[in-house]
């Protein structure tokens, strides 16, 4: 017998193997925040992978059969705004990683916007008559709208279990006008999840025009 034997040789995959984390956005609504969804790349290949509710984990099977397991990172979530931009972060592996040439991965950012809380105060007009003039108000979040009763401190009920006392101020006796403002306690709730908007009244007191002799 005479001859030769070849040699087969596999080296390392050229195709770029990468994975990219999505952003997400939400307004707030004091609950936490995922998206535990992902791109896998490969080469030209793609595809997309989410984690499931209760999982650690989820994978992908690339043409080669080897399986890319993508795990969500604990600091990935969100839920007040003051916690600005998080990075929605992961750690992945693959099997036979070192056949693969690693790309550069992205990671997606994690956001929440204000909630819209809308504050209002009456306005009222009256002649003097020695008594201060007040206006109730209202607070609108959502669906729900809350009386503001003038010079009480009345809880509003907002998102989750937060909660804020806003108490109606406005007062005016004298002949003149002024504005019927509000101030707000804030307590456990964090005044930089909320966007406030609405209007403030005006309390008039005009000149008696009942005659004095």
């Amino acid at each position: 017998i005479s001859g030769s034997k070849g040699t087969l040789e596999v080296t390392t995959n050229t195709a770029e193997l990468s994975v990219a984390s999505s952003d997400g956005s939400w307004t707030y609504d004091g609950s936490a925040h995922k998206k535990y969804e992902y791109t896998v790349t490969f080469g030209e290949e793609s595809y997309t992978v989410t984690v499931a509710e209760g999982a650690t984990s989820a994978t992908a099977t690339l043409s080669t059969g080897d399986k890319v397991t993508i795990s969500p990172m604990a600091t990935a979530t969100i839920t007040h705004v003051a916690e600005s931009d998080v990075a929605n972060a992961f750690t992945w592996e693959v099997e036979n990683s070192s056949y693969y040439t690693k790309g550069e991965d992205t990671v997606g950012t994690l956001s929440v916007t204000a909630a819209s809380l809308t504050i209002t105060t009456g306005s009222d007009k009256k002649q003097y008559d020695g008594s201060a003039l007040t206006a109730d108000g209202t607070a609108a979040f959502g669906e729900t709208s809350t009386t503001l009763t003038a010079g009480e401190a009345v809880t509003v009920s907002l998102a989750g279990s937060d909660s804020i006392s806003v108490k109606v101020t406005g007062t005016q006796t004298a002949v003149g006008s002024s504005e019927n403002g509000y101030e707000i306690t804030w307590g456990n709730t964090a005044s930089t999840d909320y966007n406030i908007s609405g209007s403030k009244g005006t309390l008039e007191v005009t000149t008696n025009t009942a005659e004095l002799s």
